[in-house]
């Protein structure tokens, strides 16, 4: 029916569009303006793709509009839950969660928006795609051809540096985690190494007192067992000391670790945050399973 170079221009056309919807409603709801997607460009691929889905699962029922309803519904429905499950798998991300929305399916689909892509279908079929239709297939088999290859380059360099800015984020988010995991195991060990300082300090001190009452008791009958109980006591009191230094430089080295974990962790938050910075505002609503701690962190300073 259509031409491989038709396909393209649909995909770009209505990758166009779903940029232009999508942009309008999170920025009024952000009440700024609001680049959104996953690409720099004014392009949301996961339109272009639904579109096709759409044109392509609905060929054969054009006249009938409860089946363009049906069949355009499933159709974009399986794209859309495969594209999230798939996103979700390489970048440790979702760019989309229905986790809020009744009849859900593990957040990537909800029975709100297949219902609202069965809508789509309908309007798309039976009103945006005719003269969507009518102008690409005006072009000229040439001009068709040139302007569908000057997108496909436009959009493979896009997507191959939006695709590069997610694995950084991916990467900022495992080594910020693994910075603050390190900090609670140490900020741990830090505790226990104090409690159990000031516990073998405090029992010294019942310990040194009680050596004297019982050396001033025994001192009138044996001055040479007084002697050798003030030489314990030194001993212990040596042992005490050497513990507590002992302790003190774990907690210094303790101390140390902690402060190069916080250095690395404002490093990369001055260094890789610029190259995800735009990334995460093209989609604010992007949430993580596993890094969703730091992830609000780092949009704290968007």
């Amino acid at each position: 029916m259509y031409t491989l170079w038709q396909w393209l221009l649909f995909f770009y056309i209505y990758s166009f569009i779903g940029w232009i919807w999508e942009s309008c409603y999170v920025s009024v709801q952000k009440r700024r303006w609001v680049n959104r997607g996953f690409l720099n460009g004014p392009f949301l691929p996961i339109y272009g793709c639904g579109a096709l889905a759409v044109l392509i699962s609905t060929i054969t029922v054009r006249e009938n509009v409860f089946l363009i309803f049906l069949f355009g519904m499933t159709g974009a429905t399986i794209l859309e839950y495969f594209t999230g499950w798939g996103m979700e798998k390489l970048f440790k991300v979702k760019y989309w969660d229905y986790s809020r929305q009744p009849f859900n399916l593990n957040g990537h689909i909800c029975l709100l928006a297949s219902l609202g892509w069965g809508l789509f279908a309908v309007i798309m079929v039976r009103g945006i795609h005719i003269p969507v239709e009518w102008a690409v297939q005006a072009l000229p088999g040439t001009i068709g051809e040139s302007v569908a290859f000057g997108f496909t380059i436009y959009m493979s360099v896009d997507f191959t540096l939006s695709f590069r800015e997610a694995m950084d984020m991916r990467e900022m988010l495992e080594k910020l985690q693994e910075s603050k995991d390190y900090i609670r195991r140490m900020q741990k060990r830090l505790e226990v190494i104090s409690a159990v300082a000031s516990d073998e300090y405090q029992q010294y001190l019942l310990s040194r007192e009680q050596k004297k009452a019982n050396r001033r008791e025994r001192f009138a009958d044996n001055l040479s067992a007084m002697r050798t109980a003030r030489k314990k006591l030194l001993e212990e009191l040596w042992n005490k000391a050497e513990a507590l230094k002992s302790g003190n430089e774990n907690v210094i080295e303790l101390k140390d670790g902690i402060r190069r974990e916080l250095l690395k962790m404002s490093e990369r938050r001055t260094k890789e945050y610029k190259k995800i910075v735009g990334h995460l505002r093209r989609n604010p609503k992007v949430i993580s399973k596993k890094y969703q701690e730091v992830l609000d962190d780092i949009k704290k300073l968007l």
